[in-house]
């Protein structure tokens, strides 16, 4: 399960990344262009604003030195003249006072002279003596303009006219446009490029996943051969020796004594082929589970039968009280039956005085079966790494004790496909609990 949690882990991490780079790229460069475009945008309406004021110079020189008629001629040539030099002017006007009304006296576009300007941002330069500028839309493509409206004031300080100037902002548009795009078409080459680096990395964490399976597998093999040569190899020779000397003996009860040890490492050995198949089984996902209701009661009192002899030989104690309100639990009968019997077997096995106890809770939700023993007990490091595939526990308290490292691991994965869970508390010297909790049956 934790593995499993790993890749998810490392999974969701790659996915992240996947989509939360790009992302950032894109994000970045629409934030950069926009904050470009507007920069750009101002630096345009200081210019406009710095052109309209020195027009405005010319206007006012012209407006004080003549009438308004020789004024309007000689204002209408420097128009044509500005607009020559400088053909992002789309429009150039200037208006002057008629009585409550601005009339325009010259303009870039001949069919407004004479007429009655009615713009909003030449009646508030006009009224207000400041200039205004405003960002419009206009033409058949709603091309950006800026319309700056400029106030021309007398000496005296009085609005002599107001200076229009409307400045396109078409060709600034599209060379932000065609350095937009040139941006885009490097940040899709950039983003193919993270992308193809992302499933490199992809491929790194699969080659890091099999690279630490293979590493598993190899110490499999040898733990296997360790086991093989050490647990398999003592009980084959002790059945050997023996049957050896029963061919050898004459008196009957000597040979039926040899031949009883005998059959006890064939029990043995059988436990350890079963372990062994049983680890196979769940690393290739071939074990199966009937998940049904279960009283535990039922399935541990038969057990007792079974170890009550195994107990007294050693002088323990075998406590087992089952409440009479016990709930059912959701599991296979067959894997629970294989659970206990393992932890009261080991409770046994690793206590030499006291009691195994067995006892039981419940909430809403589950049942707590917990089998306690007053044995030799661990110490954190040995609990820590317990329920790993061929752990044991080695110290001169359990140099005598006989034992793969593979039940508790095997009924570890038992207890994991059944929803449940197991923990162990143990102090060394004291003893040791193994709490197994189990999801209720509905």
């Amino acid at each position: 399960m934790a593995r499993l949690s790993q890749q998810r882990r490392e999974l969701i991490y790659s996915l992240f990344l996947v989509i939360f780079i790009p992302l950032c790229l894109i994000g970045g460069a629409l934030w950069l262009t926009s904050q470009v475009k507007l920069n750009y945008d101002q630096e345009l309406r200081r210019k406009a604003n710095l052109a309209n004021e020195v027009f405005g110079v010319s206007v006012a020189g012209a407006l004080t030195s003549n009438t308004t008629d020789p004024a309007a001629v000689l204002l209408q040539s420097l128009i044509d003249a500005t607009r020559r030099q400088a053909p992002e002017i789309d429009q150039l006007t200037v208006t002057i006072g008629r009585g409550s009304e601005l009339q325009v006296l010259a303009s870039s576009d001949t069919s407004l002279v004479r007429q009655a300007d009615t713009t909003i941002q030449s009646q508030l330069a006009y009224s207000k003596q400041n200039a205004i500028a405003s960002l419009i839309a206009s033409g058949e493509g709603n091309d950006r303009e800026w319309l700056v409206a400029t106030p021309i004031l007398s000496p005296s300080g009085s609005v002599l006219a107001v200076s229009t100037m409307r400045v396109s902002l078409a060709a600034a548009d599209q060379a932000m446009n065609a350095a937009l795009m040139s941006s885009f078409i490097v940040l899709t080459v950039i983003l193919l490029a993270v992308i193809a680096l992302l499933l490199h990395h992809f491929r790194f964490v699969e080659y890091a996943e099999l690279f630490r399976k293979q590493k598993e597998l190899d110490q499999m093999k040898d733990d296997f051969i360790s086991v093989a040569t050490h647990e398999l190899k003592a009980p084959m020779s002790i059945i050997k020796g023996y049957i050896s000397m029963a061919q050898e003996e004459t008196d009957l009860p000597k040979i039926n004594e040899m031949l009883t040890i005998a059959f006890n490492q064939t029990d043995r050995l059988n436990h350890l082929v079963t372990d062994l198949l049983d680890v196979s089984r769940l690393e290739q996902g071939r074990t199966k589970y009937s998940v049904e209701k279960v009283d535990l009661a039922v399935v541990i009192k038969p057990m007792l039968a079974v170890f009550k002899m195994k107990a007294e030989a050693k002088q323990l104690t075998l406590d087992y009280q089952a409440p009479t309100s016990l709930p059912d639990v959701a599991a296979d009968p067959n894997r629970v039956s294989e659970v206990f019997t393992n932890l009261i077997d080991n409770a046994i096995k690793y206590s030499r005085t006291g009691a195994v106890t067995i006892t039981h809770a419940f909430d809403a939700t589950t049942v707590t079966t917990t089998v306690a023993d007053t044995g030799i007990g661990m110490t954190p490091d040995e609990q820590s790494r317990l329920f790993q595939r061929f752990y044991r526990a080695r110290n001169d308290d359990t140099a005598d004790i006989e034992g793969t490292g593979l039940g508790l691991w095997i009924i570890h994965q038992y207890i994991d496909h059944m929803n449940g869970s197991i923990r162990l508390e143990s102090e060394k010297g004291v003893g040791s609990k193994f709490i197994v909790v189990l999801p209720r049956a509905n």
